[in-house]
């Protein structure tokens, strides 16, 4: 597996495409990332000013340029908002599994984005990059991401988390 890619992985569904954060997502991703509501679950440290999604951009960009991760944007095939983001992070040593991780605006849940997306990603991850496996980490209160995960046949994993609040899934893909 070689991440980065020469050319970063776009994708695309019938509704959806999957690409790259860019620095116009600057306000859809301070809305994200700065909602006490979205993030209750994530242990991630809110936004105060664009400035930190700016710095959280940058970040993301170095993670996957030195191969830790790859993230993209999720954006509805007809316009070019940000609606959400999804990506593949923790890989293992011998890179054959990851964590998948995502997050979605409030006003578009209930339409089957999320599923179609993680779908579209465990896809890529089995037949691009030759991953047998995927894990998620989830805060037993999220359950919408709970269900999301058992709806795509995850299963709870008998070994715990350092967080005890918190659910290892896994799937074999």
């Amino acid at each position: 597996m070689k991440i980065p890619f020469d050319k970063f992985p776009v994708i695309e569904t019938e509704r959806l495409k999957l690409d790259a954060l860019l620095i116009d997502d600057l306000i859809e991703l301070y809305t994200i990332r700065s909602n006490r509501l979205i993030n209750q679950y994530t242990g991630i440290t809110l936004a105060n000013t664009t400035t930190d999604i700016e710095h959280y951009l940058f970040k993301m960009r170095q993670g996957y340029m030195a191969g830790n991760l790859i993230i993209w944007g999720i954006r509805l095939a007809t316009h070019s908002k940000l609606i959400g983001t999804i990506c593949l992070w923790n890989f293992s040593e011998d890179k054959l599994n990851a964590e998948i991780g995502f997050v979605l605006l409030p006003a578009f849940s209930g339409n089957g984005y999320m599923t179609e997306a993680a779908q579209t990603i465990e896809t890529f991850a089995k037949n691009r990059l030759s991953f047998n496996q995927m894990n998620a980490i989830c805060h037993e209160d999220n359950t919408p991401a709970i269900t999301l995960l058992k709806s795509l046949k995850y299963t709870i994993e008998s070994c715990t988390t350092k967080d005890p609040n918190t659910i290892l899934f896994s799937k074999f893909l």
